[in-house]
């Protein structure tokens, strides 16, 4: 995201901010919710969104429309347990573990 404004035209940023604080222009007090104080720059401020912004945004939404459980697959594993039917690959569980293992920090040798 990148956001320009100019409200005064000329010097650096800092004599900017110190010159629109003198003209009323930066609030001294953060708004709620906001951390930083906010700038009036009226007509001249402009934002502009990277094109990767936005379909993060877009994939963010979509994730989020998503159930936190699937619903489909919680009631097939209870059937599956109540019904006997389920069985534990306990060595593909300990592989699983393994490789994961090696993968980190903690698994690696640093001789």
């Amino acid at each position: 995201m990148k956001v320009t404004q100019n409200p005064i035209a000329g010097g650096t940023a800092l004599e900017n901010t110190k010159a629109a604080d003198k003209a009323g222009k930066v609030s001294s007090t953060p708004v709620q919710g906001q951390k930083a104080p906010v700038t009036s720059a009226g007509e001249n401020a402009t934002v502009q969104i990277s094109d990767q912004a936005l379909l993060m945004k877009e994939a963010r939404d979509i994730v989020h429309a998503l159930p936190d459980v699937r619903a489909d697959k919680v009631s097939d594993l209870k059937r599956r347990i109540k019904d006997g039917t389920y069985q534990v690959d306990s060595a593909a569980i300990a592989d699983k573990m393994l490789d994961e293992h090696l993968a980190t920090s903690f698994g690696k040798n640093n001789l």
